[in-house]
């Protein structure tokens, strides 16, 4: 059966309990090509838990999902299509910013030239370029969201997943 082009993420009873307490449970989703979405609710809702189940971090107790088409079981063909920024941005402090979306690019397979490409270009859209050489563990918390959020979308993914991007 041909994939639905149309549709980026889908969920059928997705389900995740933790000894035996449910954090989602059954949720049935489907989400457009282009859409914009947002998951709202308390602590504790099972926001942060939906996105590590749709970006393969974490296996559902049950349920199936995918995005764009790619099973999130299958986390090696579901990785290009997808960019995460967690709540708490993997960074290395020790690193330049602009050495940190390097070594990103690098681990995405981008070719060299196509990596300075579009890292200077995100660079410059977030007001970052001037500040790349610093260290990272000088950066204000901003100039760490920014640096993680362009690691996030340096391979130019199909969906993003921002967990508390603020």
């Amino acid at each position: 059966m041909a994939r639905d082009e149309s549709v980026a993420i889908e969920t059928s009873a997705l389900t995740k309990r933790y000894e035996g307490q449910a954090a989602v449970e059954n949720l049935n989703l489907r989400i457009s090509t282009g859409t914009i979405y947002g998951f709202l609710g308390p602590n504790g809702a099972g926001k942060s838990t939906t996105m590590q189940m749709l970006t393969s971090l974490t296996e559902p107790t049950s349920g199936t999902g995918t995005i764009m088409g790619q099973s999130i079981s299958e986390r090696s063909s579901l990785k290009g299509h997808i960019g995460y920024l967690p709540e708490e941005p993997p960074l290395y402090e020790q690193l330049s910013g602009r050495e940190q979306l390097d070594y990103v690019a690098d681990l995405q397979n981008i070719p060299e030239s196509e990596a300075n490409e579009r890292i200077e270009s995100l660079l410059d859209a977030l007001n970052l370029r001037e500040d790349s050489t610093k260290p990272i563990n000088a950066y204000s918390k901003g100039m760490k969201q920014k640096t993680a959020f362009i690691q996030a979308v340096v391979h130019e993914p199909d969906v993003v997943f921002l967990d508390e991007p603020t």
